[in-house]
């Protein structure tokens, strides 16, 4: 025991990252593991990862895979983010942000789409900031969130409001609106309200579920009145709609927590039923479950089953735990956005502070094969997929402004088959690609002694089938289900104003599909490397849930994720050309797109203008968004779960507090894969002990 205990972890996503975090969290952490982290191409991320482009006309520009904000109750994300800043700046490391603040800056604004009457309505929502530290947790569990919506509740029937989100005009004020409705009186809402705050005080007296269930008539006596007023009233003014129809999904989710005993058995009885399946069943009818609140949270996790929009589905009780942590658990702003790309923000600092603590990184390394003899892993298959140059360690980076950036493609003079892989443009992180490595094998005992499988759930079937051979590694393959993606990102010419967004820098959802999210990220323009004289004044992100390809090659085809790449760019060219003028009303002419608003420095016109934006589909089996539909949690393992002796899982498609796809939930997960490795070692330490004790008495 007195040598180090080698731990490979395989993937470079934020869970595995996470799990080297935690593997060398201090000293003695450091003293007892040798971490190594294999991963495949040029750069660390995986579903997180982004590219500068360093063609000299695209002003080195951030490429995501999508768009990516924090939400504010990232707890472990940004406790190991700010961990990661202090260490570094605190040592002088330069290519990084100098400060944790400087590197992420609040963002409180929040766009929701609804469609009445044949047209489409925008409200946006400025959310209030609270005081909470980031990276702390906060004592939040069902009782608190459900005095939190019913405070919401309460609120709303308060004047003025004193915490109740306000819009962007007085005349979308909640209670300008809740006035349309000229019979609430008959609700006897001084009744509700009495009664809303003596559940608060009985709540936080002994938190009884009885006490709860005292609302139940109350909640289910406004959802009718208001669901029947609405059907009635066509004629309503669209706010008031949207504003009712928000208050009856709080009163039915209300209900369904009282009902389901949800404050006694916590959020996982809920995931039985899809979140719509859940709050219909509780009252609301079909014009509130297509309301835009709730067609949002589907949007946010990209919930479609294969893609298929007309088949989305949301684990209830992960759902509606993910959207009170949203709304209610955030620290600081509600959301939260970094000030250049993922890469640069995120897995720059973590590589350079694992690196300091000795961590080994290992890239072009694809695992191809885990093999599985009597419970244990006992070799990895991986294709060496390049030589470095001199036998040296590849230098990942790119300066730009000052941070050290990872390029969108690898630094092919590094490489001793550079030349071959950009004439041909390789892609070596494309699961379709031809090009073969060098067959490599690591061994148990020799190479490592413990596993971190931090790959994500879609590429299982490709890199470890013999896993299968047990039942419930079969069932969770089988269950947790992906979905393929895609990002499009526009340069434009003027500046959000100009093209005639009236409500400031906002995140916009519950739109068309497909890019039925929008969000203006023109905080990153100060992080690109553009002409002073005529650099964009703005940037568009858009991302969505992409259908699957029922004729997908299973065999290697380099040209199949170009074909696809393809076909997004002129499915999204369409859609922008037909679809943003609800966005943006100025960047029409004659009611035609006016392309000449695209930024680029050549001189191209009209449609060839969009050549030159960023269009990605995430289709690799292992880029694909890990799915929380109803009844598949329960297949989900947890980071130390895995049925053998020696695998331990990182990703956020482990049973985490979240189970859905995010960045705290993989970094939970990876957290929580250290943990594990940890306990094993030292049970192992103790039993040594004590045989060693053993065999020292007998002598």
């Amino acid at each position: 025991m007195a040598d180090k205990v080698k731990v490979a972890i395989l993937g470079g996503g934020c869970g595995a990252i996470a799990a080297a975090y935690g593997l060398t969290s201090t000293p003695e952490l450091q003293a007892r593991y040798d971490v190594t982290v294999y991963q495949m191409g040029w750069r660390l991320g995986g579903k997180g990862a982004s590219g500068r482009n360093m063609d000299p006309k695209l002003g080195k520009r951030i490429e995501e895979h999508g768009l990516h904000v924090w939400a504010g109750f990232y707890t472990n994300a940004f406790a190991i983010m700010k961990a990661c800043y202090t260490a570094l700046n605190g040592q002088g490391t330069t290519g990084i942000f100098p400060d944790f603040d400087d590197a992420f800056k609040p963002h409180t604004s929040i766009s929701m789409q609804s469609y009445i009457r044949g047209e489409w309505y925008n409200k946006t929502m400025n959310w209030p900031a609270n005081t909470a530290l980031r990276g702390e947790p906060q004592a939040l569990n069902e009782k608190a969130y459900a005095i939190h919506l019913a405070q919401f509740l309460a609120d709303v029937f308060q004047t003025p409001p004193p915490s109740f989100p306000q819009a962007a005009h007085a005349e979308m004020n909640a209670i300008h609106h809740l006035a349309a409705f000229p019979h609430i009186t008959a609700l006897n809402l001084e009744t509700i309200l009495d009664a809303i705050k003596k559940l608060l005080e009985t709540f936080i007296e002994n938190g009884a579920n009885a006490c709860f269930k005292l609302l139940v008539p109350a909640f289910r006596k406004l959802t009718t009145s208001l669901q029947e007023y609405i059907t009635e009233h066509p004629e309503l003014d669209a706010n008031a709609i949207i504003w009712g129809r928000m208050i009856i999904l709080v009163c039915c989710i209300l209900v369904g927590m009282a009902e389901e005993d949800v404050i006694t058995q916590g959020f996982d009885v809920l995931n039985q039923y899809d979140l719509t399946e859940f709050i219909g069943k509780h009252g609301a009818n079909e014009e509130t479950l297509s309301s835009t609140v709730l067609r949002g949270g589907y949007d946010y996790v990209f919930g479609f089953i294969d893609g298929n929009l007309a088949n989305k589905s949301l684990a209830a009780g992960v759902g509606l735990h993910g959207a009170l942590a949203v709304f209610f658990g955030f620290s600081g702003a509600i959301l939260w956005k970094m000030q250049a790309g993922m890469g640069d923000t995120i897995f720059t600092p973590l590589y350079k502070l694992l690196q300091k603590r000795g961590v080994e990184f290992k890239f072009f390394h694809k695992v191809t094969n885990l093999h599985l003899e009597n419970k244990a892993i006992t070799s990895i298959t991986m294709d060496e997929q390049v030589e470095i140059n001199g036998g040296a360690a590849y230098q990942p980076f790119v300066s730009v402004k000052g941070l050290d950036c990872w390029p969108s493609t690898p630094f092919f003079d590094q490489l001793a088959q550079g030349e071959a892989l950009k004439s041909q443009r390789v892609n070596l992180e494309s699961h379709w690609t031809d090009w073969v490595g060098a067959k490599k094998e690591l061994l148990l005992g020799q190479d490592y002694d413990e596993i971190v499988l931090g790959i994500s759930i879609g590429a299982f079937n490709d890199i470890c089938p013999e896993l299968n051979a047990d039942p419930s590694w079969q069932a969770m393959v089988d269950n947790v289900k992906t979905v393929r993606t895609f990002g499009t990102q526009l340069w434009m010419k003027p500046t959000l104003q100009e093209l005639g967004f009236p409500y400031g820098s906002s995140i916009a959802t519950s739109y068309i599909e497909r890019l039925s999210t929008y969000a203006d990220m023109a905080n990153l323009l100060p992080a690109e490397d553009w002409p002073a004289s005529s650099a964009p004044q703005d940037i568009a992100y858009f991302c969505g849930a992409l259908a699957d390809d029922p004729g997908q090659p299973n065999a290697p085809d380099p040209s199949y994720p170009i074909k696809q790449t393809q076909a997004l760019e002129e499915a999204a060219v369409a859609w922008i050309k037909e679809n943003m003028r609800h966005f943006w009303p100025e960047a029409y002419v004659n009611n035609t797109f006016y392309t000449d608003f695209l930024y680029d420095q050549e001189d191209s016109t009209g449609d060839e203008k969009f050549a030159n934006q960023y269009f990605r589909v995430n289709i690799d089996p292992s880029e694909r968004y890990v799915l929380s539909d109803k009844n598949s949690i329960k297949y989900r393992m947890p980071a130390d779960g895995a049925p053998f002796d020696n695998l331990f899982l990182a990703g956020d498609w482990v049973k985490t507090t979240i189970s859905a796809g995010c960045v705290e939930a993989a970094m939970e997960g990876g957290l929580a894969a250290a943990k594990g490795i940890t306990a094993k070692v030292d049970i192992m330490r103790q039993q040594h002990l004590a045989d060693s004790i053993k065999i020292a008495n007998n002598k």
